[in-house]
C-alpha cells in the first residue's frame, strides 16, 4: 500500500528510455555482448545483437554516479548519488543485491573500479570532500581512504601489473597512488603528477602501459608519457602536429597497440613498443610518431559531421563498443573497422519537450542544434533536423492551429523561431523569423490557435501570428527581466508571465498593428496577483512571528509565575513587555518576501504558480484566480520546475528540481512520484520538462543531462488507432516552404531599426552631396569669371577687391569660425582636462619613474635589434644613502692622508743607505776628478771612512733604547684592533675583530654601492646604445644622400627604373622619448590623411577643384643638351655626333659607372660596419644582463641580511636596555645592601655595648653575692627578672611611644624569665 497523500508506485512504469548523458566520462561497460551504461537513476542494458534494452533502478531512488563491472564479469558495482549515497554490488547476469558499502563519501560517486584480482574496490567521490576509498568489498569494510584532488575527479584504476597502485586523472591532475606499509599500518600515498614545462590539462583518458608507465591525453590533442610522476616525453604526429586534434578523451590497449579516441571523432591505433621506448633530447623535446591506423567516425549520421569519440571499451572478440559524445553509440569491428549504430541520441541536454495533439509522437529540443521526432510508444527515432545554433525551446502546435497535428514550434539560442511540419520521412521548414536577439526561453501556441508568444533572454516577449500561409511577425513587448516563466489564461485572452518576483498580465495585440516605424507594441503591463501573494506571505511571516512571540511569553508565564500581588504582578507584567518589546526592536521589521516564479501552467478559472523563495530555499505551489486572492495548494519539499495539464484535463504533472515527476488528478491531493533523472544543477541551472500523451498513456520527461523517459501510465489504455492513423496520414516531406534565416543576421526590430537608420543617412547623404554640388557649381562660375577678367586688356580689369560682394562677409566669416571654435573648445573642456589629467596620471606612474625607457636599436639589414635597458631612478632614499655613503669614505681618504702626512717617509728611510752608497761615491769620483792617481789602499782607506763617518750620522740619528715613535704607536694599536686574535671561530675565546664585524648601517651601505654599481653599468650600456643610436642616424643620412646619388647616376646610366638597387633601410620608431614631438610636416601629414580619408568616405568631389587650382602643370621635359650634367637625362649617342664626342661621353660613363661601385662599396661597407657593432652590442648586453641578474640575486640576499641585522639590531637595542635596567638595579641592590651592612654595623656595636654592660652588672652582682651563698640563685632569678636594660628609643618615637616599648621590654624580661623558671623546672641533665 502506498504512503497516505501518495498514490501507488504500480501507476507508472518505466516504458523506454531514449536518452544518454553522453558527455559522462567512464559511463560504458561491456559484459559479454550487452553494453551497460548509466542514466539517470537507472542502469541501462543493452543487447548489441538484438537491440532489447532492460533497466535496473538504483537501490535508493537517486541517479547513478559510476559504474565497474568485476574482471570475471560476475559482479557489477553501481554507485549512487544522494546524501550519505549507497555503492552496491550486484551479482550478474541475475541482477541479484549482493553487498551494500557505505560511508564512501558525502553527495555522490564519481568513479568506481574493481582490482585485477576482483579482492579490491575503490570509488572516489564527487563535491565536497572528493575522497578515494579502498573496500574489502566483500565484507563492506573499508580499508584505505584519502582525499584524491580538491577538483573533479574522472577517473580511478588499478595498475594491472603492480599490485596496491593505482591511478586518478581529473581536472587539471593525474595522480599515482600505493598502498604502502608504514609503522603505523598500510596507508595511501598519492603523488602529484608534475606537469613541468608542459601546460596544465585535464586529464581524462589515460593506460597503462607493460612496462609500469603511464600513457595519458591531453586538452591540446598529443600524448604524455608519464614516468612515475614525472613526464618522461610528448608524443606527436611527424612534423609537430598533434595526435587528435582536440582533446584526447579515451586511451586504451587492444592486440598489443594503443587506441585513441579524442574530439576530432577518430580512432588512432599507435605502435605500443615504439611508446615504450620513447626518448627525447634537448633538440627535439617531443616524440614524433605516425599512427598505424586511423578510422573517422564523422558523418555517420545524416546531417551531422562532427563526432567526438568520449569512450572506447574493447574487447577479445574484436567488437569494440564506442561512446560518440556527439550523439551516438557504436560498435566497432577492430579488423574490418566497420561499425554498427546502436543507438541515436541528443548530444549534450534536451532543452525542450512537446506531445502531439494526435498520436504517440514527441519531438525534443537539443543544445546540439538538433531537432527529433520520436515514435515514443515503439521506443524509436523517427527524424532528426539538424541547425546551426543550439535549440533551447520547443512546442507542438494544437489542432486549433494545424488540424492535422503537424505544426511544431522551436525556438533557439540565437533568437531564431523556426516553425516546422512532421512529414513521414523527415522535419519541413515553414517558417523562420529572427524575432529576438537573444536565447528564446519559452514558445508557446496560444490554446485559439491564432497567436504564437515566445520569451527571450533580450528581456522581450515576441507575439507572432500564425496563419496557414506562413507566420507574420505582430510586435514584441518590453520586460524589465528575461521571462522565467509563460502561460496562457483565460482563453487565450491573456498572457500570464513571469519575470523576477513579478506576474504580469499582457492582453495580447489584435491583427492590425502598426509596425512600421518599430516592432515595440504600446501594451499595457498589469500585475496578475504578484502583491497578493506577496501580502499573502508577509501576512503569513507575521503570523509566524506571532507564534514564536507567543511561544516565548508562555516559556517564560512558565518559568516566572505571576505573584499574588497586583502591583508585582503588574510590574513582572510591564517588564515582560518591555522585555518583549526590546527582542522585537533588535529583530527589526520583517523584510518584504522574494520569490521566484519557476514554473506556470493554466487552468480553469486561473492559473497555477511554482514558487520559490529567495531567502531560505523554501517553495509552494498556488493557485491564483483571475478574480480572487491566490490560494496554497502545497507548500515545501523541492521547488517544482515545471507544471503541465494533459490535453484531456484529466491529469496534471509537475516536475521537481530533484529530479522527481509527479502525476494526480490533482496536485494538491495525492500524487504519484518517481525520479529518473538527476537533480537539477544549483543555483536555477538546467531544466526538467514532462508531457503526457494525448491519450494519458504514456507520461514523458527529459532533463538537460540529456536522459529521455517514457513511462506507462498502468490504468489508461493507449489509443493505439489515433497513434497509427496519425503515422499513417503523415504525408512525405517536401521542399523546404521559405529559405531559412542566417543565425548571425539582424533580429527583426534590429532589421527595421538599421533599415531606417540607413534611410536616414542616405537622405543626409543626398542632401550634402547635392550642397556639395551647388557650391563646386558656384565655385566654377567664379572662377570662370576670374579668368574672363584676367583675359581682358589691363584698362578693363576689375580690381580682386570688386569680386567681394560682401566685404565684411569674410570678417563675419571668421567670426562665425571663431565662435564654434570656442564652442568646440567648450564642449571638448571636460573631455580634454579627464584626457589630460589621465596622460599626467599615466606619465607619473609609468614614464617619470623611470630614468631610461625601453627603446629599440635595428640593425640596417641583419634584422637584429637592440632594446636598451628600463632604468628607474634612485628614490630618494637610494640617492642619500649613497650620497652618505660617499662622504664617509671621502672623509677616511682625508684622514689616511693627514696620518700618511704625519709619518716620515717610509722612502726617506729606505734612501739612507743609498745615500751613504752615493757618498762613497762620490769620494771616489772626487778623487778621479783631481786626476791624482790614488793606491788601492788609499782608495780602501778612503771607502772605509765614507762608511764610517755614514754609520756615525746613522747612528746620532738613533733614537733611545726605550724610545717609540708616536705614529709607530698608533699604527700598532690600528693594526691590533683591525688584525684580530686569528682564533678559531669555534674557540669559546674567539672575539670578531671590528674591521670584519657587520652591523645594519654597514650593510646599508653595501645595498647602496650595489644599487649604484647596478645603475652605473645600466645608464653605460644605454649611453652607448644612444651613441650607437645617434651614429645609425649618421650613416643613415648619408646612405639617403648616396642613394640619391645612385638613383641619378642608374637614370643616367639606365632609364628603366628597374635597375636602381633598392635600399632597404629599416624606419621603426626607435625614439619613444620623441613621442611628444609633433612638427608641422606631422600635422600637415595628419590633416591631409584626414582630408583623404574624408573625401574618399563620401564619395565626392566636393574640394576637389579647390586642390586642382593649387596644382602646378607638370613640367615639360626637353632632351639632354650638350655639357648638360648626366642626371639630367639618359646619354642617348646620335650617329651623327664626333669621335671625340663619343669618347667624351664614353669617359664619363665609365666615370659614373666607377662612381656607382664606390657608392656601393661604401654602402655595403657602412651597413656591415654598423650591423656589426650593433652584434657586439647584441653580446655585450647578453653579458651585462647576466652581471646584472648576478648582481640582482646578491642585491636580494644582501637585502635579506639588511632585514636580519635590522632585527638583530633591535633585539641588541631591547638587550641592552635590558642590561642598563640590570646594572641600574644592581647598583640600587648595592647601595642598599651598604646601607644595610653599615645598620648591621651599627647594631654589632650597640650588641656589643650592651654585653660589656652585662657582663659589668654580672660582675657587680657577683662581687655583692658571692658563689658560695646560699640563695645566690633565687638572687639570681630575681636579679634577672627585675633588672632593667636601659634601651634607646629609635628616632622618631615620642614619649607614649617609649613607654609602649618599655612596656614591651618588661613582657619580654617577663617571657624570659617564664622561660627560665621552665628551665629550671626541667631536672638537670644526667652527668656522664
Amino acid at each position: 500500500a502506498a504512503p497516505a497523500g501518495e498514490l501507488p508506485p504500480e501507476l507508472c512504469t518505466l516504458h523506454a528510455s531514449l536518452g544518454v548523458p553522453s558527455a559522462r566520462v567512464d559511463n560504458l561497460l561491456r559484459l559479454g555482448s550487452v553494453a551497460v551504461y548509466a542514466a539517470g537513476s537507472r542502469v541501462h542494458f543493452l543487447d548489441t545483437q538484438s537491440g532489447d534494452v532492460s533497466y535496473l533502478p538504483s537501490l535508493s531512488g537517486c541517479a547513478v554516479g559510476a559504474i565497474g563491472a568485476h574482471p570475471s564479469g560476475a559482479y557489477l558495482c553501481v554507485a549512487e548519488t544522494g546524501c550519505s549515497p549507497l555503492c552496491c554490488v550486484y551479482e550478474y547476469p541475475s541482477l541479484r543485491l549482493y553487498r551494500v558499502l557505505r560511508g564512501g563519501t558525502e553527495r555522490a560517486y564519481s568513479a568506481c573500479s574493481f582490482d585485477p584480482a576482483g579482492a579490491r574496490l575503490a570509488t572516489v567521490g564527487s563535491s565536497p570532500d572528493f575522497m578515494l576509498t579502498v573496500w574489502d568489498w566483500k565484507t563492506e569494510k573499508i580499508e584505505l581512504r584519502s582525499k584524491a584532488f580538491s577538483q573533479e575527479v574522472y577517473r580511478v584504476t588499478f595498475s594491472p601489473h603492480v599490485d596496491g597502485s593505482l591511478v586518478t586523472s581529473g581536472t587539471g591532475h593525474i595522480r599515482f597512488w600505493r598502498m604502502a606499509s608504514t609503522f603505523t599500518g598500510l596507508k595511501l600515498q598519492g603523488a602529484i603528477g608534475k606537469f613541468g614545462t608542459v601546460a596544465l590539462s585535464d586529464i581524462s583518458g589515460y593506460v597503462e602501459l607493460p612496462s609500469g608507465k603511464v600513457l595519458s591525453g591531453t586538452d591540446w590533442g598529443n600524448l604524455l608519457l608519464w614516468n612515475g610522476n614525472l613526464i618522461e616525453c610528448e608524443v606527436c604526429r611527424e612534423g609537430g602536429l598533434p595526435c587528435h586534434e582536440g582533446s584526447i578523451n579515451c586511451l586504451a590497449i587492444d592486440a598489443g597497440r594503443i587506441v585513441s579516441g579524442g574530439d576530432d571523432g577518430q580512432i588512432c591505433y599507435w605502435d605500443l613498443s615504439a611508446v615504450e621506448a620513447a626518448e627525447v633530447t634537448e633538440e627535439e623535446p617531443t616524440f614524433q610518431l605516425l599512427p598505424l591506423a586511423t578510422l573517422s567516425l564523422a558523418a555517420r549520421e545524416e546531417g551531422r559531421a562532427v563526432a567526438k569519440v568520449q569512450s572506447i571499451v574493447t574487447g577479445g572478440d574484436g567488437k569494440w563498443l564506442v561512446q560518440d559524445a556527439a550523439g551516438a553509440l557504436y560498435e566497432v569491428d577492430a579488423t574490418s573497422w566497420d561499425s554498427r549504430t546502436l543507438r541515436l541520441f541528443h548530444a549534450g541536454g534536451i532543452t525542450g519537450l512537446d506531445v502531439s495533439p494526435a498520436g504517440h509522437i514527441a519531438v525534443t529540443s537539443g543544445a546540439d542544434g538538433s531537432v527529433r521526432a520520436w515514435d515514443f510508444a515503439r521506443g524509436a527515432l523517427l527524424h532528426t533536423s539538424r541547425f546551426g545554433a543550439a535549440a533551447s525551446a520547443c512546442a507542438w502546435a494544437s489542432t486549433a492551429v494545424d488540424p492535422t497535428g503537424r505544426t511544431i514550434g522551436v525556438g533557439f539560442a540565437d533568437g531564431t523561431i523556426r516553425v516546422l511540419e512532421c512529414c513521414a520521412d523527415g522535419l519541413r521548414l515553414v517558417s523562420a523569423l529572427k524575432t529576438h536577439a537573444a536565447r528564446v526561453r519559452h514558445l508557446l501556441f496560444s490554446p485559439d490557435g491564432r497567436l504564437l508568444a515566445t520569451g527571450a533572454d533580450d528581456d522581450t516577449v515576441f507575439f507572432v501570428s500564425v496563419r496557414k500561409s506562413g507566420c507574420a511577425p505582430l510586435g514584441f513587448v518590453q520586460l524589465a527581466g528575461a521571462p522565467s516563466a509563460m502561460c496562457w489564461a483565460d482563453e487565450s485572452a491573456r498572457l500570464v508571465v513571469a519575470c523576477e518576483d513579478e506576474l504580469l498580465r499582457i492582453t495580447p495585440p489584435g491583427e492590425n498593428v502598426d509596425n512600421q516605424v518599430s516592432y515595440r507594441l504600446p501594451l499595457e503591463l498589469k500585475q496578475a496577483g504578484s502583491e497578493a501573494l506577496r501580502a499573502a506571505l508577509m501576512g503569513r511571516l507575521r503570523a509566524e512571528r506571532e507564534r514564536e512571540l507567543s511561544a516565548a511569553r508562555a516559556r517564560w508565564l512558565e518559568d516566572h509565575p505571576l505573584p499574588d500581588d497586583p502591583i508585582e504582578a503588574a510590574d513582572m507584567e510591564a517588564a515582560r513587555a518591555e522585555a518583549e518589546r526590546a527582542e522585537e526592536e533588535a529583530r527589526g521589521p520583517i523584510p518584504p518576501p522574494q520569490f521566484t516564479v519557476r514554473a506556470l501552467a493554466a487552468r480553469a478559472g486561473g492559473f497555477d504558480a511554482a514558487i520559490e523563495m529567495v531567502s531560505g530555499g523554501e517553495s509552494g505551489l498556488w493557485h491564483f484566480p483571475l478574480a480572487a486572492t491566490p490560494e496554497p495548494l502545497r507548500e515545501g519539499g523541492p521547488a517544482n520546475c515545471w507544471l503541465a495539464e494533459s490535453l484531456s484535463g484529466k491529469y496534471r504533472l509537475a516536475a521537481r528540481v530533484d529530479g522527481a515527476v509527479q502525476l494526480a488528478p490533482d496536485l494538491a491531493g495525492a500524487v504519484w512520484e518517481g525520479t529518473y533523472h538527476a537533480p537539477l544543477m544549483s543555483g536555477g541551472g538546467g531544466a526538467l520538462t514532462a508531457r503526457l500523451s494525448f491519450d494519458d498513456a504514456y507520461v514523458l520527461s527529459a532533463s538537460t543531462d540529456g536522459t529521455f523517459f517514457v513511462l506507462a501510465v498502468a490504468e489508461v489504455e493507449p489509443d493505439l488507432s489515433s497513434a497509427h492513423g496519425l503515422a499513417a496520414s503523415l504525408p512525405a516531406k517536401q521542399p523546404d516552404a521559405i529559405a531559412d534565416v542566417d543565425g548571425e543576421a539582424y533580429s527583426l526590430e534590429e532589421a527595421k531599426q538599421k533599415e531606417e537608420s540607413d534611410a536616414r543617412a542616405l537622405a543626409a547623404s543626398h542632401k550634402k552631396r547635392g550642397l556639395r554640388a551647388r557650391v563646386t557649381e558656384i565655385r566654377e562660375r567664379f572662377r570662370s569669371l576670374l579668368a574672363r577678367n584676367e583675359a581682358m586688356p589691363p584698362a578693363d580689369r576689375l580690381p580682386r577687391a570688386a569680386f567681394r560682394i560682401d566685404p565684411h562677409l569674410e570678417e563675419r566669416i571668421a567670426a562665425e569660425s571663431g565662435l564654434r571654435l570656442e564652442a568646440a573648445a567648450h564642449e571638448l573642456a571636460w573631455d580634454a582636462e579627464v584626457a589630460s589629467l589621465t596622460l599626467g596620471k599615466l606619465k607619473a606612474k609609468y614614464l617619470e619613474p623611470l630614468e631610461c625607457e625601453r627603446t629599440a636599436l635595428h640593425g640596417l639589414r641583419s634584422g637584429r635589434k637592440v632594446h636598451a635597458l628600463r632604468i628607474p631612478r634612485l628614490t630618494p632614499q637610494q640617492q642619500a644613502a649613497i650620497a652618505e655613503v660617499h662622504a664617509a669614505v671621502d672623509a677616511h681618504a682625508v684622514a689616511g692622508t693627514e696620518l700618511a702626512s704625519s709619518r716620515p717617509s717610509s722612502a726617506a728611510s729606505a734612501r739612507a743607505p743609498e745615500a751613504a752608497g752615493a757618498a762613497v761615491a762620490e769620494v771616489g769620483s772626487a778623487g778621479a776628478q783631481q786626476g791624482e792617481p790614488l793606491s788601492k789602499l788609499e782608495e780602501r782607506a778612503a771607502r772605509h771612512a765614507a762608511r764610517a763617518a755614514a754609520w756615525a750620522e746613522l747612528n746620532a740619528r738613533r733614537p733611545a733604547p726605550g724610545y717609540a715613535a708616536p705614529e709607530d704607536v698608533s699604527a700598532i694599536e690600528q693594526a691590533r684592533g683591525a688584525m684580530g686574535d686569528y682564533l678559531l671561530k669555534t674557540d669559546p675565546n674567539y672575539k670578531v675583530s671590528e674591521s670584519m664585524r657587520v652591523d645594519a648601517q654597514k650593510k646599508q651601505r653595501q645595498l647602496a654601492l650595489l644599487d649604484e654599481s647596478i645603475h652605473t653599468l645600466k645608464t653605460s650600456f644605454n649611453g652607448r646604445l644612444l651613441e650607437l643610436q645617434q651614429h645609425k642616424h649618421r650613416v643613415v643620412a648619408v646612405l639617403n644622400a648616396d642613394q640619391g646619388r645612385l638613383e641619378e647616376l642608374e637614370n643616367a646610366l639606365h632609364p628603366d627604373p628597374k635597375h636602381v638597387p633598392p635600399l632597404d633601410l629599416r624606419g621603426q620608431k626607435e625614439d619613444p622619448n620623441r613621442r611628444y614631438h609633433v612638427t608641422a610636416e606631422d600635422l600637415a601629414a595628419h590633416a591631409s590623411e584626414a582630408q583623404a580619408a574624408e573625401v574618399g568616405i563620401s564619395g565626392s568631389d566636393f574640394g576637389a577643384h579647390a586642390v586642382r587650382a593649387n596644382e602646378q602643370p607638370p613640367a615639360q621635359t626637353t632632351p639632354m643638351k650638350k655639357g648638360s650634367p648626366p642626371d639630367a637625362g639618359p646619354l642617348a649617342l646620335e650617329s651623327a655626333r664626333s669621335e671625340l664626342v663619343i669618347a667624351e661621353q664614353a669617359l664619363a660613363r665609365e666615370r659614373m659607372l666607377q662612381e656607382r661601385c664606390e657608392l656601393l662599396e661604401r654602402r655595403e661597407e657602412s651597413i656591415a660596419s654598423f650591423d656589426g657593432a650593433l652584434d657586439e652590442l647584441c653580446a655585450e648586453k647578453s653579458r651585462l644582463l647576466s652581471d646584472v641578474q648576478r648582481a640582482e640575486l646578491r642585491r636580494w640576499v644582501l637585502h635579506r641580511e639588511l632585514l636580519l641585522l635590522r632585527e638583530f639590531d633591535q633585539r641588541d637595542r631591547s638587550l641592552a636596555a635590558k642590561l642598563d635596567k640590570a646594572g641600574a638595579d644592581k647598583s640600587e641592590l648595592a647601595l642598599k645592601i651598604c646601607e644595610c651592612q653599615e645598620k648591621l654595623e651599627d647594631k654589632r656595636r650597640a650588641i656589643e655595648s650592651l654585653l660589656e654592660r652585662d657582663r659589668a652588672l654580672m660582675a657587680e652582682f657577683d662581687g655583692a653575692v658571692g658563689e658560695r651563698h646560699k640563695h645566690r640563685e633565687e638572687l639570681l632569678r630575681i636579679f634577672r627578672r627585675k633588672v632593667k636594660r636601659a634601651r634607646k628609643p629609635p628616632e622618631g618615637l615620642d614619649a607614649g611611644d617609649e613607654n609602649n616599648s618599655e612596656d614591651e621590654a618588661d613582657s619580654e624580661s617577663d617571657g624570659d624569665d617564664d622561660d627560665e623558671d621552665e628551665d629550671e623546672s626541667q631536672p638537670p641533665p644526667a652527668e656522664g
